[in-house]
């Protein structure tokens, strides 16, 4: 009998591998759960904003570091896009009329795997 132990990865228990991957394809996705991870795991849609810009642009990127139409760009994706997206997956929770964003136990669960992306695309 086999006695070695296997370690299945915790969001393996909330995801499939396409799936997880597929909420994790986009730079603006595994940006939005850094982000999270690094502010509590629960940010307003406009501080969320800020950190997606912030690693976009390598400074902080409020309105005085970034011009107006590039964060309302990025506000507007969040808002349409990524958050619906992530919120989808049960990545996130979402709330659009109250703006703020929460890291889910789910997307906890993903953030070793993008640490993992993250790790193979500064190898490239």
């Amino acid at each position: 009998m086999d006695e070695r132990v296997s370690s299945r990865p915790v969001w393996l228990s909330h995801f499939d591998v396409a799936e997880a991957f597929e909420a994790l394809r986009s730079d603006q996705c595994r940006a939005v759960l850094r982000a999270l991870d690094g502010g509590g795991g629960r940010l307003q849609l406009a501080e969320l904003a800020d950190a997606v810009l912030a690693r976009d642009w390598g400074a902080p990127a409020g309105p005085a570091g970034a011009e107006d139409t590039v964060r309302r760009r990025t506000l507007i994706d969040l808002h349409h896009t990524t958050l619906p997206k992530l919120d989808g997956h049960d990545v996130v929770s979402y709330d659009p009329d109250s703006t703020v964003v929460t890291l889910t136990s789910a997307g906890e669960s993903l953030l070793p795997l993008v640490e993992h992306v993250d790790h193979a695309e500064t190898r490239r």
